[in-house]
């Protein structure tokens, strides 16, 4: 177990990780980019949906 340090002010917490404090605003609003990329061809750009979660197997005793 650590000590407390005495005489020592406590550290101030550092900010978000990375190099960019600021970010550029969106050209249209949220809703429309995601009306969009809701009904854009994913396939033909060579994005995959994610695998679905395994079955449970049958005869399987999940009791123990």
């Amino acid at each position: 177990m650590r000590k407390k340090k005495e005489g020592k002010a406590p550290r101030e917490g550092k900010g978000p990780g990375g190099r960019f404090t600021e970010y550029t605003p969106l050209s249209m609003s949220r809703e429309k980019i995601l009306a969009e990329i809701s009904v854009a061809e994913l396939k033909d750009v060579g994005v995959k949906a994610p695998k679905a979660p395994p079955q449970e197997k049958k005869g399987v005793d999940k009791t123990k």
